[in-house]
């Protein structure tokens, strides 16, 4: 197992901190693709490769956040309480919220459903889990 953390607050709390996580990523990928979009339309300042090049960092952004959204609702398939993914250049991190720690083997099987989604593009030793309990 990677990460095991302490308990954390009551029930209501670990699912406000949770709620809090994804605004934080959420509002942190809106400014990104805000920026990418505006270097992308505006025609002053940037070469036609540079808005391009504005234009592919925001579809993979727009894929990033797909997957984020998607491995998280597979994760509370398997029966979490909650869990929040980020997936960064060449890392997958996610912590779940469960009231127990979790296994090697139902770890094992998260890093497997990642890897699918992903289609091994991430080393599976890059994918990182944490529980918060």
């Amino acid at each position: 197992m990677n990460n095991q953390a302490p308990e954390v607050g009551s029930a209501g709390q670990q699912a406000n901190l949770f709620n809090v996580m994804r605004q934080t990523r959420s509002d942190s990928r809106e400014t990104q693709i805000a920026m990418l979009t505006s270097m992308a339309l505006n025609d002053s300042g940037f070469s036609e490769d540079g808005r391009r090049d504005a234009e592919r960092q925001k579809l993979e952004l727009m894929n990033i956040i797909n997957f984020e959204n998607g491995a998280e609702s597979l994760i509370m398939t398997e029966g979490f309480q909650d869990a929040v993914v980020n997936k960064s250049e060449g890392n997958i991190n996610v912590i779940i919220r469960n009231p127990e720690e979790i296994t090697q083997s139902q770890a094992d099987k998260i890093k497997m459903h990642l890897d699918t989604v992903m289609q091994s593009t991430i080393d599976i030793d890059n994918i990182f889990i944490s529980v918060i309990r």
